[in-house]
């Protein structure tokens, strides 16, 4: 009977693959997903119409004038509107970087939950708009994170304000803190603070012998225009019952200055145009009864703090 002769390459094969099959690892699981990438992408469309893209990426919108539920809101970075909905992507991602980053362990946590967060979109100067995320706010604290798209993506930061004691004038031990991170192109956040924002503003020696003598508080900052706008404003309180001489404008009107965004870094401006710090809505004021500008921070026409106010310009500067 003849012999079977098998080939010395086909036993080689045979070899070959059965040493594959015994070194891969049996029921090897799959590499875990990444969760934010459920998250929906904020599409690249600078200037959407108001709470367009909040809606189209699944959130729910709140603001003055809809007809089927009344306007209401705490917050102090969102008096004008916000959506109630999943983070979009981005911000997410730059959260879990930027969260181990700071000096004191966030309220909110670095893998979230991200699904339902209070946010708003506001135009700038990107392809996509900034981003505004209220991360959590309560009687005596809150926590702000927001985009400024930059002129060129490279030029993106993402600012985090932090605060645990909001009554400036009762509370000077108040721990209050803002920085500013850039993410690389490995995700990792790097602290830019120092190169991108300007240092708070101080009174001059003059100023502070006026502020001390007449209990007026140190300077702060607000953010009540972040959700419009990407400009603060310091600010100061003293009693109206007992102001300051008016022969200090800065102690007398409460202003230290303004800080924007000019698409690459923060400024310290001592005066702004109007579109960069609007005043809040009658509807919105503490005092409504007297129309517009009249909320806490706001500027009066005619204020000598707004460039070319025209309304009441040349009547005399108000606070």
């Amino acid at each position: 009977m003849p012999r079977f002769r098998r080939h010395p390459l086909s036993v080689l094969s045979a070899l070959l693959v059965l040493g594959c099959a015994a070194a891969r690892p049996a029921d090897a699981p799959p590499a875990a997903a990444d969760p934010l990438e459920r998250l929906p992408e904020l599409p690249a469309i600078a200037r959407p119409a108001p709470f367009a893209l909040e809606r189209a990426m699944g959130a729910e919108c709140f603001y003055p004038g809809r007809p089927d539920r009344p306007f209401s809101t705490t917050s102090q970075v969102m008096r004008t509107g916000y959506c109630f909905g999943p983070m979009p992507r981005h911000m997410a991602k730059a959260w879990r970087a930027i969260a181990p980053k700071l000096p004191r362990q966030p309220a909110f946590a670095a893998e979230g939950p991200f699904e339902r967060v209070s946010y708003r979109l506001v135009p700038g100067f990107g392809a996509r708009p900034d981003v505004l995320v209220d991360l959590g706010e309560t009687s005596d604290a809150f926590l702000v994170l927001r985009s400024f798209e930059g002129r060129r993506p490279e030029d993106t930061v993402y600012a985090v304000w932090t605060e645990s004691c909001r009554a400036h004038v009762i509370c000077p031990g108040a721990v209050y803190g803002r920085q500013v991170f850039r993410l690389e192109a490995d995700g990792q956040a790097r602290d830019v603070t120092a190169a991108v924002m300007p240092l708070p503003p101080s009174p001059t020696a003059l100023e502070q012998r006026v502020m001390e003598e007449y209990g007026v508080s140190e300077p702060f900052e607000l953010l009540d225009k972040l959700a419009e706008t990407s400009t603060t404003r310091w600010v100061t309180e003293y009693d109206p019952v007992d102001p300051p001489p008016s022969e200090y404008p800065r102690v007398w009107d409460g202003h230290f200055g303004f800080v924007i965004w000019d698409g690459a870094r923060f400024e310290l401006r001592e005066r702004v145009p109007r579109a960069l710090w609007p005043c809040a809505p009658w509807r919105h004021s503490r005092r409504d009864a007297f129309g517009p500008c009249h909320s806490f921070g706001d500027l009066r026409p005619g204020s000598r703090w707004i460039e070319l106010d025209g309304e009441m310009a040349g009547k005399g500067a108000e606070r």
